[in-house]
């Protein structure tokens, strides 16, 4: 099992986002290429409506792992952590929805990069316990491809 790196407050210092829109709550070691984050969708969650995260939200929990993966990056490179934004999303399956009580588990990996943008594979599964296994055998939830614009 992996261990958790950073928690809420933590996460703050690597994504430009704020409450009631932060989607990340947990961020694991690395297992380099890949970064694993979690959330855990709580009711209220403006994503949410009658118990379900929409896809907007999946979408945008993806976006905040992949931005929170470039802060680390960033923070380890003793650079200042830049906002990034969503210049494309490509091959987005959505196979089910999340509910309110699920724990998100994303995990990201950057394909490649040119320049100021990045392009990112992320894939998101529902799991028990907010734990990375050592090897995911469960089929994502959802999944994507990214491409990320560094301001």
């Amino acid at each position: 099992m992996r261990a958790i790196l950073l928690r809420e407050e933590q996460i703050k210092s690597l994504i430009c986002q704020r409450e009631p829109v932060i989607l990340i709550d947990t961020f694991f070691k690395p297992a380099d290429p890949e970064y694993y984050t979690g959330l855990k969708i709580l009711p209220g969650n403006i994503f949410c409506r009658e118990g379900i995260f929409s896809a907007e939200g999946v979408i945008e929990h993806m976006a905040q792992s992949s931005a929170a993966m470039l802060g680390y990056l960033a923070a380890g490179r003793n650079e200042q952590v830049k906002t990034s934004y969503i210049g494309e999303i490509r091959d987005f399956e959505l196979v089910d929805n999340p509910r309110t009580g699920d724990f998100l588990e994303t995990i990201i990996e950057i394909l490649s990069e040119v320049m100021d943008v990045i392009l990112v594979r992320a894939e998101s599964y529902v799991v028990s316990e907010p734990v990375v296994s050592e090897a995911v055998v469960s089929k994502p939830i959802a999944s994507c491809k990214m491409k990320l614009v560094i301001n």
